[in-house]
């Protein structure tokens, strides 16, 4: 079984223990998520089986779509629902005009410091892991790119200053992180009430697959298998016009095709055989006059 699976995760559950499940009902070794879910978030979880767990790295490298709930007025050490109370306080009435405008300071390329509780090595240690022993150590920002943050609408939960979010954003991003400084940018603090992942790049929450549908239907892979080229969307691709072509690019050898492209070289390809069958990614050797030499970097199928 070589695909992607688009799970929808449950909360309570980690993502390893989505893995494991995994792999001992499709009754396969080779299964791995390509991007953490936190154990109480829900929505898409992508797994990788067999041979796709090699292009793993390209679902990580995907925009991410969340929903989650903003909630006002309370601060936590973790950013969300599930850690200690830090703070409290009165939140005034925020107009949804305010808080748009707030949003809007939070759009493109922007710095966050990673939490504590997050699985980020630091010497060699994951964060969470230091957390757990009541240690906290220094974290440097990171850059992480949010294409579109919007507000949805508020919550009508009582009195509670909530407010409902869409968030798509690079990888390596933290919602609760992104909520906290939400808080913090309207004066009162704020933590990440629950999450909702909703994309995973053409991933998407409405065609996700929860444990039980799988269940069902686990002994057809037909039914909910996402072919391995689906993560390489982004990628240019190119096919090899000859069977001799193709033998020769999956056993290492270099191939040249009647077709250049505007990328320079450096950059990855995914190649087709001539039966227009995924095999291989590659990356451009030289791309000139009309041709271009291709030297496998990942070959799929031999």
């Amino acid at each position: 079984m070589d695909g992607f699976i688009n799970v929808l995760k449950p909360p309570g559950m980690s993502s390893h223990d989505v893995v494991a499940w995994a792999r001992k009902t499709f009754q396969q070794k080779k299964v791995g998520h390509t991007g953490t879910l936190d154990p109480g978030a829900a929505g898409v979880l992508v797994l990788a089986m067999g041979k796709a767990t090699r292009l793993s790295e390209y679902v990580l490298n995907l925009q991410k779509s969340y929903r989650c709930l903003l909630r006002l007025g309370v601060t936590t050490d973790s950013g969300d629902s599930y850690g200690n109370v830090i703070s409290t306080s009165l939140v005034r009435d925020v107009s949804n005009k305010e808080i748009s405008l707030v949003l809007s300071h939070f759009t493109g390329e922007i710095e966050q410091i990673p939490p504590m509780t997050s699985a980020i090595k630091i010497n060699g240690k994951k964060l969470y892991e230091l957390a757990r022993k009541g240690e906290t150590v220094a974290r440097k920002k990171r850059k992480i790119t949010i294409f579109s943050l919007d507000f949805v609408r508020r919550s009508t939960d009582g009195e509670k200053k909530d407010f409902f979010l869409d968030v798509t954003c690079s990888k390596g991003t933290y919602i609760r992180t992104l909520c906290a400084d939400i808080g913090s940018a309207l004066g009162c603090g704020g933590m990440m009430q629950f999450l909702v992942r909703t994309a995973v790049g053409p991933f998407l929450l409405k065609e996700a697959f929860s444990l039980d549908e799988l269940s069902n239907i686990s002994s057809h892979p037909t039914q909910f298998l996402y072919p391995m080229d689906t993560a390489l969307r982004d990628l240019p691709k190119v096919r090899l016009p000859e069977e001799r072509i193709t033998v020769k690019l999956q056993n290492g050898g270099t191939a040249r095709v009647c077709r250049e492209f505007e990328a320079g070289a450096g950059t990855e390809v995914a190649v087709y055989d001539h039966c227009d069958q995924f095999i291989a990614i590659a990356i451009i050797e030289e791309s000139s006059s009309g041709s271009t030499i291709l030297r496998p970097r990942k070959v799929l199928y031999l």
